[in-house]
């Protein structure tokens, strides 16, 4: 699984669906929540949660290579790069103390299932020394973090850079996440691109919203933008003697129907 992904499900599932800490839940549901503890949590997005109503989620049990481990051995046999030093920690990588792990999601923030606090899957705080606060009151000490080897760290490649304008001809999202909010349609729009992420929409656009990139094409520079416009007024004006000549060619016949009838006419009153 790529690291992004990893991270906006972690995050999508603490901040929009209701959750509770439950030892041995790896996403089914009960009384409108769904069921998590802390390493479940982690297997479970491995597993392919993906939002759905009933069973787990669309998690599916032991799949994509993941085995049903406890925490410990999920860091201890399941992760490499690990480290006590957390100014060195990664998005996307575990953090870890004996007993108990969590999801690094960057900005010094843990996405975790607990009961320390509130007792289901929240976003907590965590420094350098590896302290795990939430709401300003600290409960345990991470004591390690590394990367997990079923997750991708690889940084993606993107077409278009920061700073790049561009014209957008598609949907603009929310953000850059699949099935987000859709903000609109827009068609020869020209946009800057202020930021990238991995995503199904990887590219923002002014800071409003996030994008495709099969919706963007490269913004011309003016002289060419310039020849491109002119071009198509060329074409235009052609288009519009056509059907001008079109109209004359119309009024002709008609005229021409017209004589005919009133011949037709002349014709029958004489026969009379």
């Amino acid at each position: 699984m790529k690291k992004q992904q990893f991270i906006d499900t972690a995050k999508k599932i603490a901040n929009d669906i209701p959750t509770r800490y439950q030892l041995g839940g790896w996403g089914q549901q009960s009384n409108g929540k769904y069921l998590f503890d802390c390493v479940c949590l982690i297997k479970s997005i491995l597993w392919g949660f993906n939002f759905e109503k009933g069973g787990h989620g669309g998690a599916v049990f032991c799949s994509n290579g993941v085995p049903d481990v406890g925490a410990n051995e999920m860091f201890e046999k399941y992760c490499y790069d690990k480290s006590t030093d957390f100014t060195k920690i990664t998005e996307g990588e575990l953090v870890w103390m004996d007993g108990h792990i969590g999801i690094y999601v960057g900005g010094l923030r843990v996405v975790e299932a607990t009961e320390a606090w509130d007792n289901k899957v929240l976003i907590s705080s965590i420094d350098y020394e590896g302290r795990r606060t939430y709401n300003y009151t600290q409960v345990y000490q991470w004591t390690h973090h590394g990367k997990c080897q079923f997750i991708d760290y690889s940084n993606p490649t993107y077409k278009y850079s920061k700073g790049t304008n561009v014209v957008l001809n598609g949907w603009l999202h929310k953000t850059k996440e699949k099935d987000s909010e859709c903000l609109g349609e827009f068609h020869d729009y020209l946009w800057t691109i202020t930021d990238t992420q991995d995503g199904e929409y990887p590219y923002q656009l002014n800071k409003i919203g996030w994008c495709r990139e099969n919706y963007l094409t490269p913004y011309a520079d003016k002289s060419e933008y310039e020849q491109l416009y002119k071009k198509e007024m060329l074409v235009s004006k052609d288009l519009e003697k056509q059907v001008e000549q079109a109209k004359n060619e119309v009024e002709k016949l008609n005229n021409n129907l017209k004589n005919a009838d009133n011949k037709i006419n002349k014709i029958k009153e004489i026969i009379k």
